[in-house]
């Protein structure tokens, strides 16, 4: 293959690459799996292979839960030998991660269906090189919890017609209570864990059951949920694709890539009674893409904190299209 040519200013470092100091806020919110399979997994996993709706996945989605997550990273960069002297950059980041399965080898990857990050560096890395659905916002995400509202705004189209001009729009956000409880902050993730099994509310995940009309199963389904995040060799998988120059609705390459993330779990603690909000514009259509109620808030069934280190890896081609 021939050498990518690196422009000032634009350049693409090469990984792996380490993402320290990761403040990591974790809200795990009920979907319909029928509309998110059809919606967010379908169109980008399983047509791009030729997978058709009548025929068997070969991704399908493994929960009826997804989690909603603000990032602060505080230390990003290549551990390239060369690309490593370039400087490192921060960032904040919002994304809503899915876990979904392969049905070829019942191997399970985590799946990013919405990602806006602010910093240009990582918006590029991350589509160019594994095909993030990256786009650039602008955020709200303080170090540690407080009494403080994270937020997360796009560059949105807010309904679609010729008239309508961009502007920037919040996407989510999420509120901690009036007074934010005391939690115990540990470096082991079983502690952590265990404290949120004790203060779910079995209450509202049979309520949440009931109103989308699905299993969400039993609570220690949820921590099982929250765990996968947060223990090491995690794998993710993307749907990379560059448009075709003549006609954009075509791709001059299209492949289904993964990446195994290392996790190293610092510390961390549950968060209690916080809210989440997901707001719909027709650019980014978070709310109805997943299938949650025509309301703006939402009580998440579990809330963490987390400190975390990221290694992310060379990638690997599960499936090259064209």
């Amino acid at each position: 293959m021939p050498d990518y040519i690196h422009r000032p200013g634009i350049q693409i470092y090469s990984p792996p690459y380490t993402a320290d100091k990761t403040s990591f806020y974790g809200f795990v919110l009920p979907v319909d799996k029928r509309v998110v399979q059809k919606n967010l997994i379908d169109p980008y996993l399983n047509e791009p292979l030729g997978i058709t709706s009548n025929q068997q996945p070969r991704f399908e989605i493994w929960s009826s839960l997804v989690m909603a997550v603000f990032n602060h990273i505080e230390h990003f960069k290549s551990k390239d030998s060369q690309h490593k002297k370039l400087g490192w950059h921060t960032e904040e980041e919002f994304a809503i991660w899915i876990r979904v399965k392969d049905n070829t080898d019942s191997k399970k990857y985590w799946y990013h269906a919405f990602m806006t990050v602010d910093n240009f560096f990582a918006m590029v890395i991350g589509r160019e090189v594994y095909g993030f659905p990256k786009d650039i916002g602008k955020f709200r995400v303080p170090k540690r919890p407080g009494n403080k509202s994270l937020s997360a705004e796009v560059l949105a189209i807010s309904t679609y017609h010729p008239d309508t001009q961009s502007a920037w729009l919040q996407l989510a956000a999420a509120h901690p209570p009036g007074a934010v409880p005391d939690a115990e902050e540990s470096a082991e993730i079983d502690v952590v864990l265990d404290s949120m099994r004790k203060n779910l509310d079995a209450r509202q995940i049979e309520s949440a059951s009931e109103f989308l009309g699905i299993s969400l199963g039993p609570i220690d389904d949820i921590i099982d949920f929250v765990r996968f995040a947060l223990i090491p060799d995690q794998p993710f998988v993307f749907l990379k694709q560059i448009p075709e120059i003549h006609d954009t609705r075509k791709t001059c390459y299209q492949a289904i890539v993964a990446a195994t993330l290392d996790v190293a779990f610092r510390r961390g603690f549950p968060l209690f009674n916080w809210s989440i909000e997901l707001n719909d514009h027709d650019s980014h259509p978070l709310r109805r893409s997943l299938g949650l109620p025509d309301q703006q808030t939402f009580s998440p069934l579990a809330s963490f904190w987390a400190l975390l280190d990221f290694v992310v890896p060379t990638g690997r081609v599960l499936k090259k299209i064209s």
